[in-house]
């Protein structure tokens, strides 16, 4: 988070605990200033989307409110881990040096490229363009839930993978028209 994400995380904040302005108001000014130097420090690695969400959990349950302004910033970060662990793509797994996955078809990435369905039927058939899909796996349901920018769940029955992304190789591997990029053809 950056500086006046914080501020803006701050404000926020402040407007779930009211009473925690005047909590800064009794204090001398470089004293206030020394606070939120702190607390920007405890919170600097903190997703700005995170702090708010975590705001707004210490705010409806009382066991997360540590009862003391000076303990705002610890506990904030504790949550926000807690929503991060949460949300996050599952992290890459390794046995022996070599990189290994749960799902073979988006090998733990989430997405999986497919041929858009819209630019194919306007071609007659012919594939032209790409687009990602969120996998049917568990790292897929990140994108789904939390990504900026939600998108569509693969759905076999529905859509074409495609398995060779790289333009040079479709034409090595018999042309740009898709079928050889389809499951069960050699590239």
């Amino acid at each position: 988070m950056t500086r006046t994400e914080f501020d803006r995380w701050f404000i926020y904040h402040q407007e779930h605990f009211p009473g925690m302005a005047a909590w800064l108001g009794r204090m001398e000014v470089h004293i206030q200033d020394g606070h939120m130097n702190v607390w920007f420090k405890a919170l600097r690695n903190v997703n700005p989307e995170h702090a708010h969400d975590a705001s707004d959990k210490m705010f409806d349950d009382v066991e997360n409110d540590p009862h003391s302004y000076e303990r705002h910033p610890q506990a904030i970060a504790r949550i926000a881990s807690g929503l991060k662990a949460a949300t996050a793509p599952p992290p890459r797994q390794y046995v022996d040096g070599e990189e290994t996955y749960k799902c073979l078809l988006c090998q733990d990435d989430g997405r999986v490229i497919v041929w858009d369905n819209v630019s194919t039927a306007v071609a007659g058939g012919k594939m032209l363009y790409q687009a990602a899909a969120a996998c049917t796996c568990v790292a897929g349901d990140y994108f789904v839930e939390r990504a900026k920018t939600p998108m569509v769940r693969y759905n076999p029955k529905r859509m074409q993978l495609c398995f060779n992304t790289e333009p040079a190789s479709r034409e090595a591997a018999g042309g740009d028209d898709g079928r050889a990029n389809r499951p069960g053809r050699p590239t």
